[in-house]
């Protein structure tokens, strides 16, 4: 009788976690994402939109936040939509990405229209290599222009890429990359 005890004990062990991970995002995605907030206000205050609903408070689940998509089963931030962020400006921003970094299992990214012209250095797109899952960016209507290229490229699991009113001189390729 012991052996079925501890094993109803196990299944309920088990089911405590599932169902206290539906309940939210991850702690460390919720804290990125304040932490990319406070780079974008702290970039571009006088413009910004700022994010409203991203609040440092530790009952708030940022699943629930504007511009966040997560897997309600894992609570995994799943979908960011961070296009034209920093309102209607015409200053020229530098983006950090280590800031995206803690997405694990990050699929669509957009970062259009916020005047991206490049990224700090040592954190460009190079940084978004540990999102293994990234299938969907759009980088359109920013300042980038063709030295970005290499850096995607290394995006292995990307498949769709936005990059449309940018700065690319002559003819691009990457490899098994839809791009429009």
């Amino acid at each position: 009788m012991g052996w079925v005890l501890q094993k109803c004990l196990w299944v309920y062990f088990v089911l405590l976690l599932q169902i206290q991970r539906c309940f939210g995002c991850l702690e460390e995605e919720r804290i990125a994402l304040l932490e990319f907030k406070a780079y974008v206000n702290w970039t571009d205050s006088e413009y910004g939109y700022g994010l409203p609903s991203w609040v440092d408070d530790r009952g708030s689940d940022c699943c629930g936040w504007e511009r966040v998509l997560c897997n309600h089963t894992t609570g995994r931030v799943i979908h960011l939509s961070l296009d034209d962020i920093r309102g209607d400006c015409s200053s020229i921003w530098y983006i950090n990405f280590t800031l995206l970094s803690a997405f694990e299992d990050l699929q669509h990214l957009n970062l259009s229209s916020n005047w991206l012209d490049g990224w700090i250095n040592n954190e460009g797109f190079e940084r978004l290599v540990g999102l293994r899952k990234l299938e969907v960016l759009d980088i359109s209507h920013n300042q980038f222009n063709s030295s970005i290229l290499p850096s995607l490229g290394a995006l292995k699991s990307l498949r769709t890429l936005s990059a449309a009113s940018n700065d690319f001189n002559g003819s691009n390729h990457l490899e098994g990359i839809y791009a429009y």
